[in-house]
């Protein structure tokens, strides 16, 4: 542990995410650290924010991959002389010489060299046989009799031999088979789920527990880290508040998501947080909808804390995304933020730009994004489609407020998107952008009563084409939703659901002792 894990904070936050990646989290911690209380916050993997770019401590509880490190290839040294320069008549292998390859020969042969030289002696000097030429054909016999026999036993030991092992080899293959089989069988069912919990347990459970340090309340962002921060709170005394980004156990009516999946892995993790849920001092999620779904699921009583663009955060980038891109000023951006999410109606995107002008450009910007060259080249948006890497959390909104309108692409395929109001549509708005969205329902609700922008239909190509050229050829619409967007500035602000956060915590641990 290092020196900030082994002090003891306020509160402390647990996300399963990098904090680069959860900006609900960064909002809150920052909140948390602005209101006076010492914070931290353990995240899943670690950030690459710069030394003292956050105001409070961050620690990992789990290191990053580390690349393998392949040693460099040992070359044999070439021969060389005594002054150091390569010998080039030096024999390039230790090969036996001539000489030394003949006496080994010879020594293979044995008893056969010998006879054929006795018989060579016997055919052109019989004078001169004497009694060791009788004593040396004896040997000749009795070797040639050994030579035989130990030939016919290793014929007979080869023969068996090769029975052992093909028979060896027959009983693996079946048994290999049995496994293949019975994995086939078992694999999307107890089998894989037992593994799923192990795994689980070691990494949410035994690892998390020694990276999250004591603390009067800590704040969990998720239910996969339950196990470790209900055992924290028993062994210091503390409570913790519960905070729902998405309804969970409502994701297994998304047709895209296995049927393993749904039938072990989310009836367990359901199960979690039920256990979380019950536990906590206090629920948290981030619209009226999913506070109203987790009511009828698990009976509790959330409250609302938005994902709202907290413009303190903010930190100017060096370029804009116009500048990044290259795009002149009379050519039209739209921006889709967020990394890639299977929910989004990518395509269809692709397909509306095609049949727009040359001068209407989409870029998205996050990471994960798989390749779409096959479905660019197609539609010919080389050049006018982009994806464009993640920048840092407080640059988002400095960074995409060069572009002309926001983009959100999902669509109903599960009761947590259907009811969803993500960091995506927030973003745009505090840039000053209006917005394309889906007519879902918080997002429909919100995005209508302010006049933040238009609907679209992610999945129709042709009504997201329509409304971008609206958007983009109509000006008095664009002026209207501009001025529309920027007085709902104060009601889409962190800062109204900062005193909310503020009420909680207070409520658990009491106010502060110091303020920032």
């Amino acid at each position: 542990m290092n020196r900030a894990e082994k002090r003891s904070f306020d509160v402390v936050s647990v996300t399963p995410l990098s904090l680069r990646s959860d900006s609900r989290t960064l909002k809150q911690a920052s909140s948390v650290h602005r209101l006076g209380y010492r914070s931290m916050v353990v995240e899943g993997l670690p950030s690459d924010f710069p030394s003292g770019a956050l105001p409070f401590d961050v620690v990992a509880s789990f290191e990053a991959p580390k690349p393998a490190v392949v040693p460099p290839a040992v070359e044999a040294a070439a021969p060389t002389t005594p002054d150091g320069a390569v010998d080039a008549q030096a024999p390039a292998s230790d090969a036996l010489a001539p000489e030394a390859q003949d006496d080994t020969l010879t020594r293979r042969l044995g008893w056969r060299v010998r006879a054929k030289n006795l018989w060579r002696k016997l055919t052109t000097s019989p004078d001169e046989i004497t009694l060791e030429y009788v004593l040396d054909i004896l040997k000749i016999i009795y070797n040639a009799a050994y030579y035989v026999i130990i030939r016919i036993a290793y014929k007979i030991y080869y023969i068996f031999a090769k029975i052992y092992y093909r028979i060896i080899w027959l009983f693996n293959r079946i048994y290999w088979y049995f496994r293949v089989i019975a994995n086939k069988i078992t694999y999307n069912s107890f089998n894989a789920f037992l593994r799923h919990v192990a795994r689980y347990i070691i990494k949410y459970g035994y690892g998390q527990f020694w990276a999250i340090p004591k603390a009067r309340l800590y704040y969990l962002h998720a239910p996969y880290q339950f196990p470790a921060v209900y055992a924290r709170c028993i062994i210091h005394r503390a409570k913790f508040v519960y905070d729902a980004h998405d309804f969970y156990s409502g994701m297994d009516q998304d047709e895209t998501i296995p049927t393993f999946w749904k039938e072990w892995i989310i009836p367990f993790e359901t199960f979690v947080e039920r256990l979380c849920i019950r536990k906590a001092a206090s629920v948290v999620t981030v619209n009226d909808s999913l506070v109203r779904l987790m009511k009828e699921k698990f009976g509790c009583d959330a409250v609302v804390l938005r994902n709202s663009h907290d413009h303190r955060m903010e930190v100017i980038p060096e370029r804009t995304i116009r500048e990044v891109i290259g795009l002149d000023p009379q050519d039209f951006l739209v921006v889709c933020v967020g990394q890639w999410k299977r929910d989004t109606a990518i395509p269809a995107a692709i397909q509306a730009f095609s049949a727009l002008p040359a001068r209407f450009h989409l870029a998205f910007l996050g990471k994960g994004f798989p390749s779409y060259d096959a479905l660019l080249a197609e539609t010919g948006t080389r050049g006018r489609i982009h994806f464009v890497p993640a920048v840092q959390p407080g640059e988002v909104v400095p960074f995409i407020a060069s572009a002309d309108a926001g983009l959100l692409l999902y669509h109903a395929v599960s009761p947590s998107i259907t009811n969803s109001l993500p960091n995506g549509f927030f973003q745009p708005l505090a840039a000053g952008l209006p917005i394309l969205y889906p007519q879902l329902p918080e997002i429909g609700r919100l995005a209508e009563s302010l006049n933040l922008g238009l609907p679209i239909d992610p999945r129709d190509a042709g009504s997201i084409r329509a409304q971008v050229e609206r958007l983009g050829e109509n000006a008095d619409v664009r002026r209207q939703l501009i001025t529309s967007v920027q007085e709902a500035g104060d009601v889409l602000s962190w800062e109204r659901d900062e005193e909310r956060l503020r009420a909680i915590v207070e409520a658990l641990i009491g106010p502060s002792t110091q303020r920032n």
